[in-house]
């Protein structure tokens, strides 16, 4: 793998997606910014992200420790934005 090659992991029939590894590039500025709800970071994950999901997919937004879904939720709209993928809500706190 080098680094900001995009990872996929299936489990139990769900596949899941990165962009690349925490700590390779600018990844984790991006994470820290995102939690600060910064616009510019969220575009950017976003259009990354966008890249990588297939027409298909299902965007959902999980849960912080607080129990909601803030940041994930503007992250999944951006998402959507860019791919018009639907948004769903299925984990709640």
């Amino acid at each position: 793998m080098t680094e900001n090659e995009p990872i996929k992991t299936v489990s139990d029939g769900i596949t899941f997606l990165s962009t690349g590894r925490y700590y390779d590039g600018i990844n984790r500025w991006v994470a820290y910014k995102l939690k600060d709800g910064d616009h510019d970071a969220i575009d950017y994950a976003a259009r990354q992200i966008a890249k990588l999901l297939p027409q298909n997919a299902i965007l959902v937004p999980i849960p912080g420790h607080h129990g909601k879904a803030e940041q994930t939720m503007q992250l999944a709209r951006a998402i959507s934005s860019y791919t018009h993928l639907p948004i769903v809500k299925a984990l709640v706190v």
